[in-house]
């Protein structure tokens, strides 16, 4: 089973968030590289991006979700703030 939820806080008062997430493969982390950015993001992701030796084929890409003609997939996320 794959995790849906994933919460942090900080310690000394209990500020944080909680991010949940179904439907998605995976949760992605990130913020500018080289950059003293003042934020990262959170972002659920179905399908990885292709190495730099990869086709670049969706069709190919680790955890991509393929559909029939007229078939739906539904995934959401929503955050709550921790005060």
């Amino acid at each position: 089973r794959r995790a849906t939820r994933s919460s942090s806080s900080k310690k000394s008062d209990g500020t944080g968030l909680t991010f949940d997430y179904n439907g998605f493969s995976n949760l992605t982390l990130w913020t500018p590289p080289k950059k003293r950015a003042p934020f990262f993001c959170l972002e659920p992701w179905n399908g990885l991006p292709a190495y730099t030796d990869e086709s670049g084929n969706s069709r190919t890409s680790p955890g991509c979700i393929r559909l029939d003609a007229g078939q739906e997939y539904s995934v959401s996320y929503s955050i709550t703030v921790l005060s």
